[in-house]
């Protein structure tokens, strides 16, 4: 399997962590590549004081957190490589520095070792941000037990999410729902911005993107709809029963893009199930 392609995935002992160690080791194996596993030290004594008992009981624990990631990757996916690499330094910018080189990112709800650890809070949408590859947030029920959620707004990000979307659906043998969450009439007095009036374009947009993407898989069965509503609130209520929710970023002036930045923040807090973002 050894094919130079991997997914990455951040551990750090906590039990979030655990399913998205899951969801990764399952998505290497049904994508036929190496899983890389990285536990970043987030949690190490200041810098200048480190007694030597501390600095050991840190390697002790860290070796302890990778050894069992390690066997729990092989019990999910017992043919997939796996490579673990436990590093110092920064959790976020090893990380991102680790990215480049991986097909994409996977991270759980990272709670670190510590009310200080570096990866509470805002971490996995900082990496999401900035990765520059695909970035996986699992949430909610890990496994694909629901159709999979691609948001279309009528950018070019839309390529991306149903080539992301439509694979995982394959694979995995599920449904896809195409979603364009339309909001309210939009037109530019100037005439520099193409008018968007709901009931006439939204339809349009989805079924267009669906169109360019659909007819390389044929397995999948597609449904295309155009929702009204804010589409935070709406993405957050449909990945209820989704199995994957995919987005990605941008939107073309005068449009409602799926993914700005309340619509990306809410779905990495809120969603009911794992979040793709795709690149």
């Amino acid at each position: 399997m050894n094919n130079g392609r991997r997914i990455l995935v951040g551990v750090d002992g906590s039990g979030p962590d655990w399913a998205a160690l899951d969801w990764a080791a399952a998505e290497a194996a049904s994508l036929g590549v190496d899983l890389a596993l990285v536990h970043a030290g987030g949690c190490r004594p200041a810098p200048g004081w480190e007694p030597p008992d501390v600095r050991a009981q840190h390697s002790r624990w860290t070796r302890e957190v990778v050894d069992a990631a390690v066997s729990r990757a092989h019990v999910c996916a017992a043919d997939v490589a796996v490579q673990a690499w436990p590093l110092d330094g920064d959790p976020i910018a090893e990380l991102l520095r680790l990215a480049g080189d991986a097909d994409r990112v996977v991270l759980g709800l990272l709670h670190g070792c510590g009310a200080g650890s570096r990866l509470r809070g805002s971490a996995p949408a900082q990496i999401a941000a900035r990765a520059g590859r695909p970035v996986v947030v699992v949430r909610g029920r890990p496994g694909p037990r629901g159709p999979v959620v691609a948001g279309i707004d009528g950018t070019d990000a839309d390529d991306a999410v149903l080539e992301q979307a439509l694979g995982y659906a394959r694979r995995h043998r599920l449904p896809l729902r195409a979603l364009h969450l339309c909001r309210t009439a939009i037109v530019d007095p100037s005439g520099l911005t193409d008018a968007y009036v709901p009931g006439e374009d939204a339809t349009e947009i989805v079924e267009t993107a669906v169109a360019r993407w659909a007819w390389a898989y044929p397995e999948v069965l597609v449904e295309s709809a155009a929702l009204p509503g804010p589409a935070a609130q709406r993405l957050v209520e449909v990945s209820a029963g989704a199995g994957l929710v995919v987005v990605g970023g941008g939107g073309r002036a005068g449009l409602p893009a799926v993914l700005r930045g309340s619509v990306g923040h809410a779905l990495l807090r809120k969603s009911r199930c794992p979040v793709l973002l795709a690149r």
